[in-house]
């Protein structure tokens, strides 16, 4: 992305702040736009007759939007990224001061598996193990569209992945086995690829994506699958 879009992007943010803004790119230049929706603090909608224009004609490069101290894509963003089918950017501001932005959605390239930042919907667990899957054995796995904090209100979001996988025993754990884990309680709430040598793939939280030795979080570990 060219770094005078990202700054009038970030000065946009912060010109709008408590408020969401929203702008879109056209022609490699950054265009505000309203945020129409009722509770512009917290969401954003668009409804801008420029916007539809410029979305009907197909010249939209990428949406921006900000959030108010949050760097993760909401169920909302994630929805609303495959409905426009258009790649995102969110940049984070706190206290007025644009901090930072990140983009996804096709053509943005996939960051790299390990080294990667934690951006909750976009780069979190669940995106590691697609990644690795699709990377590394040609598999695609499913990528719910995820709420954060889902398993205190019991949503189960590995449930796809258990079926499609078979529950194995962890002595017998194989290199690109799953694991899931129950960290926050009693819903299976992260999960990680086996690597063999009692290595262990994982995006935990406000970490970078890295590797880990089997012992880590061992305690919580719950359940493994392997790929039927």
């Amino acid at each position: 992305m060219f770094e005078n879009i990202i700054d009038d992007a970030k000065q946009h943010a912060e010109d709008e702040f408590p408020k969401e803004s929203v702008g879109i790119v056209v022609d490699n230049k950054y265009i505000p736009i309203k945020n129409y929706h009722p509770t512009p603090e917290t969401d954003w909608h668009v409804a801008d007759k420029s916007f539809s224009k410029y979305y009907i004609e197909d010249k939209i490069q990428c949406l921006i939007h900000s959030h108010n101290d949050d760097r993760h894509a909401s169920k909302m963003d994630q929805e609303k990224q495959r409905e426009f089918d258009i790649p995102f950017g969110i940049v984070n501001v706190r206290d007025k001061k644009a901090l930072h932005i990140f983009f996804w959605g096709d053509p943005y390239p996939t960051a790299p598996l390990y080294g990667r930042d934690f951006h909750f919907g976009v780069y979190d667990c669940l995106t590691f193990v697609r990644d690795y899957y699709q990377q590394e054995l040609g598999v695609a796995l499913p990528n719910p569209v995820r709420e954060w904090d889902f398993w205190s209100k019991g949503v189960e979001m590995f449930e796809q992945y258990v079926c499609e996988f078979d529950k194995i025993e962890v002595t017998d754990l194989q290199k690109n086995d799953l694991i899931l884990y129950k960290c926050n309680g009693r819903m299976y709430d992260h999960l990680g690829v086996y690597l063999g040598d009692e290595r262990v793939g994982h995006h935990f939280a406000d970490c970078i994506s890295a590797e880990y030795e089997m012992g880590h979080k061992r305690n919580n570990l719950s359940l493994c699958l392997r790929k039927v």
